[in-house]
């Protein structure tokens, strides 16, 4: 019965003479390979690592990526708050014309009032074009394109002309045209205007009747969409009413 051939263990456990190491496979000589950790167990032992570290180091951590977060979210965050993503903005044409014009015929103290309240609403709010009309006082302020080469009278007579052909001058409640200017007020506005606000102002009902009567308003033009959030047209009434009579 032919014997089976047994191939014996090689033990190195002395150099093997070079012409003998010729005849042992490269396999053999070479030492295992190198057992490669998984990636899962890697991890786990960088989370077991990071849980060791101290929980005054960890809160630190977390802290500093709230306020990361934070920051990068505080520029979108005060936009929606003062509602400027609601309004895009179109640059002022060429021909506009910034003015400050008023009434002659006022006191000092008149003067100073429509000064304060058409800074004051230019500076405040999405507005480039102001126009005051209450009683004899008269006021525009900002960009506007009334007729070239005109005195200040002329000029102040043209917008009022202008206004009593539209209606403004018995207006009654508020009108506001959010991203387009209305037609009938094409003729007074500047060109640019995306968003107009009027804003009358009632004198109070102290008459027999209880009928209010209209002493003036107060228009704001601006270049942007949606220029004129709630908490604006409320603030703009406020302005307003400080002209009512008493």
């Amino acid at each position: 019965m032919p014997l089976l051939a047994r191939e014996l263990p090689l033990h190195h456990s002395h150099p093997l003479h070079p012409a003998t190491a010729r005849l042992v496979p490269r396999s053999s000589l070479a030492g295992k390979p190198r057992r490669r950790v998984p990636a899962s167990s890697r991890a786990r032992v960088r989370v077991r690592a990071s849980n060791s570290d101290p929980p005054q180091q960890q809160r630190s951590e977390a802290l500093g990526l709230c306020l990361a977060a934070f920051s990068a979210t505080l520029p979108f965050l005060g936009r929606f708050l003062e509602g400027a993503d609601a309004a895009s903005r179109v640059p002022l044409p060429e021909g506009s014309r910034q003015l400050f014009v008023m009434s002659e015929n006022l006191s000092a103290a008149q003067k100073e009032d429509v000064a304060w309240a058409s800074y004051v609403l230019l500076r405040n709010t999405n507005t480039t074009s102001v126009l005051i009309a209450i009683g004899d006082v008269f006021c525009v302020r900002g960009f506007w394109d009334p007729p070239a080469n005109t005195s200040k009278y002329a000029m102040i007579e043209w917008f009022k002309s202008q206004m009593q052909q539209v209606g403004l001058v018995d207006l009654r409640d508020n009108l506001y045209f959010p991203n387009s200017s209305d037609s009938q007020l094409a003729n007074i506005l500047p060109d640019g205007v995306l968003s107009v606000f009027v804003q009358p102002v009632l004198r109070s009902p102290d008459l027999p009747n209880g009928e209010t009567k209209t002493e003036g308003v107060i228009l704001l033009a601006s270049n942007a969409n949606y220029a004129y959030t709630e908490k604006d047209r409320v603030w703009i009434r406020t302005v307003a009413n400080k002209f009512r009579s008493a």
